[in-house]
């Protein structure tokens, strides 16, 4: 019987939904939850299974998966996902839907930062009426005419342009294929290619990164591109970690060399939500210009339900021999 694994947290929402469609399309598959990601438990599993539906998969897991034909993936991104160790013929498919999720918390953090909302609520829980209201050491700044720099055009940047825009925003978009990303952004985005990157920097005021995690991007925007920024400047990261220096935009914002940043994205993220570790050595809970969250910039209710569909209809595509969408280009080409 062709057997259907699901791992990570998403693998309880989906179950149900999964069975019934399974049962409607008259599918007789086996489906296994393994909504913990223990990796013993997943190993063991995988190597009956057709369908994987999961957030990572690695090496250690793949040679043990002999009849894996189809593996979707429970977010956007494929970094978890070693591509290079499936075989050929295994189909690789992603989701999205997360554009309005993400957009929502690169405003939500930045005008949390601008205003300078933390301190003035950590002032105000010590009972500093003036430190945290008007006569603070200085007032929190508008993000109406700054300008906001997002580094990538994909769906993320389709989400936040007309909203930055709505608050008065001036938006750059560096993109790897300025002539694409115009037909798709528009004409009336400012599009300006990679090798401008450095040039823009140094009248950015809210650096919004959102590129995917490749050979190209780790390491983009290091200590040196940070430096480029000016001292009132806000960055979030939504990206992947290892794209954005960590430890330099912390110690950036430390210093005052930047105005404040929000991470999402680590270099280093543990592979279970249950291990209570901090994602870097690196001093930070003493800051209140720094929003650090744990990967969670596009996971909304929103987002979970969207998702949930996009999964459970594309196993139902591949088990019925159609195509799955939004698959990498190394299948069904």
């Amino acid at each position: 019987m062709t057997t259907v694994l699901l791992a990570g947290r998403m693998a309880s929402s989906i179950e149900q939904p999964l069975v019934k469609a399974l049962g409607e399309n008259g599918l007789a598959v086996e489906v296994e939850a393994i909504p913990d990601y223990s990796l013993d438990r997943f190993r063991n599993a995988v190597g009956g299974a057709l369908v994987v539906v999961t957030p990572q998969l690695g090496s250690e897991v793949i040679y043990a998966a002999s009849r894996l034909r189809f593996v979707q993936c429970t977010g956007t991104g494929v970094d978890r996902i070693d591509t290079m160790a499936l075989d050929p013929d295994v189909v690789v498919a992603t989701t999205g839907g997360h554009g309005q999720a993400m957009a929502e918390y690169v405003i939500g953090t930045a005008i949390v930062l601008a205003r300078r909302l933390l301190h003035a609520d950590r002032a105000l829980r010590r009972g500093s009426w003036a430190a945290a209201g008007f006569g603070a050491d200085r007032p929190g700044a508008d993000l109406a005419g700054r300008r906001a720099t997002i580094v990538g055009s994909g769906r993320v940047a389709e989400a936040l342009i007309p909203r930055l825009h709505a608050l008065g925003l001036v938006v750059t978009v560096i993109a790897r294929r300025t002539t694409e990303a115009t037909a798709r952004l528009g004409t009336e985005v400012d599009c300006r290619p990679l090798a401008k990157l450095n040039e823009v920097l140094s009248t950015t005021e809210l650096l919004i990164v959102a590129v995917p995690r490749n050979a190209l991007s780790l390491g983009l925007i290091d200590a040196g591109r940070l430096h480029r920024l000016p001292p009132d400047a806000i960055v979030v990261n939504i990206a992947r970690g290892g794209i954005v220096d960590e430890e330099a935009l912390i110690s950036a914002v430390r210093a005052g060399k930047l105005a404040g940043a929000a991470i999402d994205v680590w270099s280093a993220e543990p592979p279970d939500a249950g291990i209570r570790q901090p994602p870097t050595d690196i001093p930070f809970r003493d800051l209140d210009n720094l929003i650090v969250t744990p990967h969670l910039a596009g996971w909304s209710l929103h987002t979970s339900r969207e998702r949930e569909g996009q999964m459970v209809g594309n196993v139902i595509r591949f088990l019925r021999g159609e195509k799955p969408e939004r698959v990498l280009p190394r299948a069904f080409a």
